[in-house]
């Protein structure tokens, strides 16, 4: 029998009273570690619907900081990557543990979870190229298969760098590591549930395909390709335009995604002195 643990990130909770109120809403029905970037340190420990619950309190800042630590807490067979808006569906652990079964060879396993996206209706083995359209709160991963492999922290939500794609560089080293990733379409979870619509929050890094967006964009196909990133630039240019051609025209896109992919090698450049 596997046994599952949800990895949470969150912000700004600092008691068991605010991280309870969390799960219930997120409608968990398993062990979890959740980590809370806050104003205090600390570790707390308590029972949920007799599920076992570890509470990480950290200082620190960056959606990925906050996957990496969760990742050191984590204990379970199978763990499931999961952001704080998401509401997860009766009988999740039951479903995940099942696909997990049936396809024992595998690594990693992505799910559906957002009401917006559209999905496939097949099974697909995951490549480095489909794996740059999953989202964290679709991944599932024997915890045994990726020690050793952590989220960049130079991306994400919370970074003082680049915004976005921390889920798509994680999954990349893993398919570099030789891991296996298959997707499966079958919903575990839901971003835009009844009980968020009402307090629905902005996004933490998507304000639309602007200047910033451009050159985090940038950035994410350098570090996910350095001898490659100029076709997939330029795919994205073309593929996109219809989102971004309100906002300016696609030499300025390009323009705004070199910089990034200048800004990315400065970065690596000094932390290597």
């Amino acid at each position: 029998m596997y046994k599952i643990e949800v990895l949470i990130a969150t912000m700004h909770k600092e008691n068991e009273k605010d991280i309870i109120i969390l799960l219930d809403d997120m409608d968990i029905n398993s062990d979890c570690v959740v980590v809370s970037q806050c104003n205090k340190e600390g570790v707390e420990k308590f029972n949920y619907k007799n599920y076992n619950v570890v509470c990480i309190y950290s200082k620190e800042r960056g959606l990925s900081r906050s996957r990496n630590l969760a990742l050191q807490y984590a204990t379970a067979d199978i763990v499931m990557i999961a952001d704080d808006d998401v509401q997860y569906i009766d009988g999740y652990t039951e479903i995940v543990v099942a696909t997990y079964r049936t396809y024992s060879k595998y690594d990693i396993i992505t799910f559906k979870t957002r009401n917006n996206k559209k999905y496939l209706c097949n099974n697909k083995k995951i490549n480095r190229i489909s794996s740059r359209k999953i989202t964290s709160s679709e991944i599932t991963m024997k915890l045994s298969s990726v020690r050793g492999i952590s989220f960049n922290v130079l991306f994400g939500t919370g970074s003082s760098c680049f915004l976005h794609g921390e889920e798509n560089i994680f999954l990349n080293s893993c398919i570099r590591r030789k891991r296996k990733i298959l997707y499966i379409p079958q919903t575990i979870a839901y971003s835009e549930s009844a009980s968020f619509v009402e307090n629905k929050r902005p996004s933490t890094w998507f304000a639309g395909y602007n200047r910033e967006y451009m050159i985090d964009q940038g950035a994410l196909y350098y570090e996910l390709s350095p001898f490659l990133f100029l076709p997939s630039m330029l795919q994205f240019v073309f593929r996109k335009y219809s989102l971004y051609k309100k906002n300016m025209n696609c030499l300025t896109v390009i323009y705004y995604m070199v910089l990034g992919v200048s800004k990315y090698k400065k970065i690596l450049s000094n932390m290597s002195k």
